[in-house]
């Protein structure tokens, strides 16, 4: 049925856009859109407990994807619309957080990128995400943090495309 497909679909658009093929990524970004408004249009969830696929999810993995592609407007853009509907956990928005950093660092806004990483991390230290580190704007999966201890966590160790030397630069 049309109407279970949209989380599916943007997964498969994520996992298209980590192998960075635009195109398959959009198709499957606009079958998911399709999904989206069918079952928008349907009377109800099919089960109480299902939390419905909605448009501004869609758009966190449009933003996602785009990050993955390298398309910097497109991203802030869909980010703005996803988060504007949603409000994200903390740990979760710390990791939005990280990939809207990536976003400001694709466009050359190095100083924001940094502050938007640093606040990142201080919430990932603060709420105790352990091992949860990985290049900024990388499609690589976590690796383990070097020390599980706040006052041991580097910043440039999280990032090693840049550094702070390199923003100064």
């Amino acid at each position: 049925m049309l109407a279970e497909k949209p989380l599916p679909e943007g997964l498969q658009a994520l996992a298209y856009a980590t192998a960075r093929d635009g195109n398959a990524c959009r198709r499957a970004l606009a079958e998911a859109e399709q999904a989206v408004a069918a079952s928008e249009r349907a009377a109800s969830p099919p089960r109480p407990w299902v939390f419905p696929f909605t448009a501004a999810k869609l758009a966190g993995y449009r933003a996602l994807c785009a990050v993955r592609l390298a398309q910097p407007g497109e991203a802030l853009t869909a980010f703005s619309e996803s988060l504007t509907a949603t409000q994200p956990a903390e740990k979760q928005r710390a990791i939005l957080i990280l990939e809207i950093a990536a976003v400001k660092r694709m466009k050359g806004q190095f100083d924001e990128a940094f502050t938007l990483a640093a606040t990142a991390l201080s919430t990932g230290v603060l709420y105790g995400a352990e091992g949860s580190s990985r290049p900024l704007g990388s499609s690589a999966p976590p690796t383990p943090a070097r020390s599980s201890r706040p006052s041991a966590r580097s910043i440039s160790g999280c990032w090693p495309p840049w550094s702070a030397d390199t923003i100064r630069a």
